[in-house]
């Protein structure tokens, strides 16, 4: 299995990325705590098949720019993983955040993780398959945060739009996978048709009427729709 640091430095140099890290400033030291020890917590429950990766720091920046200027009132992620960024999200835009996660206990530890910061007001987990639960919500969101299975992208793609007020944002994380997207010698075989299911959502974002899409390379490249 991957480590985190598996998943660094695939479409980025390593040094722009220390460089961009190290200009962030740990305001929030108990958030960064959560951040390590989730990487730390990680290696304890890879045999539960519970691996974790956590937004990274210059990624969670940019989502937290966005915040600030969009100023949402309702948040929705697919893939809560241990809380981390559902804290983040929160904690920033002050928004109600909806998050969907289908490992239980994940979602066990986010729930542990979002008390211990008094946000169970703030954060509803919802414990499922974000295919089947996406479909009970009655709400609109004003942004919605994607980084659950990336071979779900495209599938969920539709009725994620559909729970996406106009003017809203879709942010979707992991979307060049470590730069396989857009170099077939990268390609891993055992994750072949993940890559091009993920080859098929960036075109669909990028091409759909309703959507305007920017993917940006930092990271392991995201992607930012703006619903027209």
């Amino acid at each position: 299995m991957e480590s985190h640091n598996d998943f660094d430095n695939r479409i980025v140099y390593k040094y722009i990325t220390e460089y961009i890290n190290s200009q962030i400033q740990p305001n929030r030291v108990k958030i960064d705590e959560l951040y390590k020890n989730i990487l730390y917590k990680d290696k304890l429950t890879e045999i539960e098949n519970s691996f974790v990766v956590p937004i990274r720091p210059e990624v969670m920046k940019l989502i937290e720019v966005l915040l600030h200027i969009l100023k949402p009132q309702k948040i929705l992620e697919i893939g809560t993983g241990f809380g981390y960024s559902a804290i983040c999200i929160q904690k920033t835009s002050g928004a109600t955040v909806h998050t969907i996660e289908k490992n239980v206990h994940n979602a066990e530890i986010a729930q542990e993780n979002i008390d211990r910061f008094g946000l169970k007001h703030n954060i509803k987990v919802i414990v499922g398959d974000s295919d089947n639960e996406i479909n009970t919500l009655i709400e609109m969101y004003d942004f919605i945060l994607l980084d659950g299975s990336k071979g779900q992208y495209i599938k969920l793609l539709d009725r994620l739009l559909s729970k996406l007020r106009t003017g809203g944002v879709l942010f979707a994380d992991n979307v060049l996978y470590h730069g396989a997207v857009a170099n077939n010698k990268l390609v891993d075989p055992k994750k072949r048709s993940t890559t091009r299911r993920l080859q098929e959502f960036i075109k669909q974002i990028c091409f759909r009427i309703d959507l305007t899409t920017s993917i940006v390379p930092i990271g392991d490249g995201v992607s930012i729709s703006y619903k027209l």
